[in-house]
């Protein structure tokens, strides 16, 4: 009986070539925002707003900054608490992020390369524009100075960011090259 491959050769389950290629899964892909994450964030903020409260009558300038600082943090992290405030979702066409609930698209054909982009600490999912895009040019060599690429992701969504770039990277290459035959 011939399962399609060649003599000798055991045919490939699809679900493995999905798991070699993340750009072969089906598209749009949706991830949405650590919970986890924005859930700490609002506990430590809450904390430092108390702690800020009891320095208050030690000193006033530091309690009160305390207060105004962390209590900013936390209702950064409540509302990226809610449904559809952070996520972002890939499809044919590009990808769109979804901070605080604004949404930013990013078209395939403008993305030159997926890179690693770091601030501090904190390691992120950068890209550089292609030659071609003429927007925000002051902007994104500042970005690049400061953090090794012209833009980045606010998240990486669950994944580590080498994941995520080599997820964005594979469906770049195989979606940005349809968008630009068109």
């Amino acid at each position: 009986m011939s399962d399609g491959a060649p003599r000798g050769e055991r045919a490939v389950p699809s679900e493995s070539r999905l798991e070699r290629n993340p750009a072969e899964r089906l598209l749009p892909l949706r991830f949405a925002a650590s919970r986890l994450k924005w859930t700490l964030l609002f506990v430590l903020s809450i904390v430092f707003v108390v702690g800020g409260a009891w320095l208050v009558s030690q000193n006033a300038f530091v309690g009160y900054g305390s207060m105004v600082f962390f209590g900013l943090g936390t209702v950064v992290a409540a509302i990226n608490l809610l449904p559809n405030a952070s996520f972002l979702l890939v499809d044919a066409s590009g990808f769109t992020f979804t901070s605080l609930f604004r949404r930013h698209f990013v078209s395939w054909s403008d993305v030159e390369k997926f890179v690693p982009a770091q601030l501090h600490m904190k390691r992120m999912v950068g890209w550089n524009f292609t030659p071609e895009y003429r927007k925000a040019r002051r902007l994104r060599i500042v970005n690049t100075t400061l953090a090794g690429a012209e833009a980045a992701l606010p998240d990486t969504y669950g994944k580590s960011a080498a994941e995520l770039i080599e997820l964005l990277e594979n469906c770049r290459v195989r979606y940005g090259r349809r968008t630009e035959s068109l």
